[in-house]
């Protein structure tokens, strides 16, 4: 248990990337870490060749919750409140949902948010090409022609 992950590991879930939210494909948000005072994040994580357990506490005085049921028998990735599992999730196969980091801002996340106009735009540049080119190829015969 501790607020940064063990040395040389690769955690699924990373807090150094600002606020944390879980979503399914559609782009809506199940779960967001935000305002959470309480509860804690379990994650499987690998320190070289060791394998482990990383709990990182969600409060502000390190405090974990003590739910009296606690099953992590269910994916790589398992967020806790006082409760149990709140949500479990495994990020080596393809699944439902994902981890995203809204407050990070990168080409990758503005060119998902614009792709459909990307694919748009890319279309309409590649239909006048060719319209331009097949002009210029009817011009060059008509000039060849002599009419």
């Amino acid at each position: 248990m501790s607020q940064d992950p063990p040395q040389g590991s690769a955690p699924r879930v990373r807090f150094d990337r600002g606020r944390v939210a879980v979503g399914d494909r559609n782009g809506h948000t199940l779960l967001d870490l935000a305002g959470f005072t309480t509860g804690a994040i379990a994650q499987a994580v690998s320190s070289g060749n060791v394998p482990g357990i990383w709990i990182r506490p969600l409060a502000s005085d390190g405090s974990l919750p003590t739910p009296t049921n606690l099953r992590l028998d269910r994916g790589d990735v398992a967020f806790l409140d006082h409760t149990g599992v709140a949500l479990a999730m495994s990020t080596e196969r393809d699944t439902l949902i994902k981890i995203s980091y809204p407050d990070e801002v990168s080409w990758l996340t503005i060119a998902e948010r614009f792709r459909a106009w990307i694919i748009g735009c890319v279309w309409l540049t590649v239909t006048i090409a060719f319209l331009l080119g097949l002009q210029r190829v009817l011009r060059h015969r008509r000039n060849a022609t002599g009419d």
